[in-house]
């Protein structure tokens, strides 16, 4: 087994575990889809994608000196800018990204969000 091979089955195990929680990421998305039952295509205003999350409050220091608080929602689909995401009750707009990726493939995604 390689080791990208182990490090997709820890972050599978990881996302599937007690911490993390159903999610869905909401993102605005263009196009057409078609509608069987009225037989013609409608614009998709948005798409949904479920996802497994888990969000921690982050406290940290500006430049400046200020203390910092964000919250930090690591996931294991990849989000984009802007995404909508809902665990539970709480809804969050991803402000920025990372990836963890070892060995330059990524297995999970962190956001930043407001």
């Amino acid at each position: 087994m390689s080791f990208f091979d182990e490090m997709q089955a820890l972050a599978l195990d990881f996302a599937a575990g007690e911490m993390f929680t159903d999610a869905t990421i909401t993102r605005a998305a263009s196009g057409q889809s078609y509608n069987q039952v009225m037989g013609e295509y409608e614009d998709v205003a948005t798409d949904i994608i479920g996802c497994r999350a888990v969000s921690e409050d982050v406290r940290s220091r500006a430049a400046d000196g200020r203390l910092v608080f964000s919250t930090v929602i690591t996931l294991n689909v990849e989000p984009k800018i802007n995404d909508q995401i809902t665990i539970g009750s709480r809804t969050f707009v991803v402000a920025s990204i990372s990836t963890i990726a070892p060995n330059g493939t990524a297995i999970l995604y962190s956001a930043t969000v407001n």
